[in-house]
């Protein structure tokens, strides 16, 4: 089924499997070089609802080499570029 662009993004945030870091690290290197036309916040929440569990995974698989502060500035990295792109909202 075809739907709006930022409901398409949000299933397929929630549709990746936390083991593929690497498909984690593209997703968010796509969500910062997109436009986004709306759906701002909702695109935030399935990100870093994603952010914690891929953290969770990495704590309790204890993966190696992982600096969890780097880790966890990306996610906050592509939350930022994501809520740049929100419209502010006009003052009356």
């Amino acid at each position: 089924m075809i739907k709006p662009f930022h409901e398409a993004v949000v299933d397929s945030i929630k549709s990746i499997d936390v083991e593929r870091g690497l498909i984690v690290i593209a997703f968010g290197n796509l969500l910062k070089g997109v436009k986004l036309p709306k759906g701002h916040d909702e695109i935030v929440a399935a990100w870093m609802e994603k952010g914690h569990a891929r953290m969770k995974y990495e704590h309790d698989n204890e993966i190696g080499g992982t600096d969890e502060s780097i880790a966890w500035t990306f996610f906050e990295e592509v939350k930022a570029s994501v809520l740049s792109q929100k419209p502010a909202k006009p003052t009356s």
